[in-house]
């Protein structure tokens, strides 16, 4: 989805969420009946076997050429999607964060060289974190959570209270995204979870914690960032 920002105007934009949707549907639906006719021709595969069904329909389940393009359109999608997740954050950190809070001044050569450097560490930390999430589900409970609990309540204040200002906001999705992680780290490390709770409600609590907290301890935003979500209303 983040290519949608490259569309030429909003009728392009509009056509590519379409397409988009539809893609997902015919696609998902595409692989996930091929992984259960899969499942029905290897019998007997043990769970972690199971998880690689289309790399074996690929490899032993179909033609030599249709088994070659489809693990190709694996390789591709993965990355594709490790590409837009590493480019993505690193852009938002240098953009979003360093240059306009650190350091407005930055020229755009060497925003494109920090951006570059954000990239080789968020791929440090990603191959790090690899060993503390060896099944992709855990991985993607455990971003899901970030989503959820680090970036949701943030967002919803844009939207629903005046007085949420930058700084909250930011330290809010920082401290759902450093507990998620923290608690995800030490779960494994234990091997069960801690204190028998899962890693969303301690994020959570965190990131409204600091949303509010922070929020109010800074001053309230201007009147002229209110008006394009509050239009006609005075800033509580």
């Amino acid at each position: 989805y983040q290519r949608f920002f490259s569309a030429r105007d909003e009728k392009e934009a509009r056509k590519s969420v379409v397409g988009w949707i539809l893609g997902v549907i015919l696609l998902g639906v595409a692989l996930q009946s091929l992984a259960v006719i899969g499942s029905s021709y290897f019998k007997g595969l043990e769970a972690e076997e199971a998880g690689k069904i289309l790399l074996l329909v690929g490899h032993k389940g179909v033609p030599v050429v249709v088994g070659c393009l489809l693990l190709v359109a694996i390789m591709a999608i993965i990355i594709s999607t490790a590409n837009s997740f590493l480019l993505v954050p690193a852009t938002n950190v240098i953009r979003d964060v360093y240059q306009r809070f650190i350091n407005p001044q930055l020229s755009d050569k060497k925003m494109i060289f920090y951006s570059r450097l954000t990239v080789i560490v968020l791929g440090f930390i990603a191959y790090s974190l690899i060993s503390f999430f060896p099944r992709i589900l855990d991985a993607a409970y455990a971003a899901y959570t970030v989503y959820g609990a680090g970036i949701t309540p943030a967002l919803i204040a844009v939207f629903f209270w005046k007085r949420a200002t930058v700084q909250g906001g930011v330290l809010s999705i920082l401290g759902g995204l450093v507990t998620t992680v923290v608690w995800e780290v030490i779960n494994k490390i234990q091997g069960h979870l801690t204190l028998g709770i899962p890693s969303i409600y301690p994020a959570l609590i965190c990131s409204l914690t600091l949303l509010i907290g922070v929020s109010l301890m800074t001053p309230r935003p201007p009147q002229e960032k209110l008006s394009a979500f509050f239009k006609n209303k005075r800033a509580a």
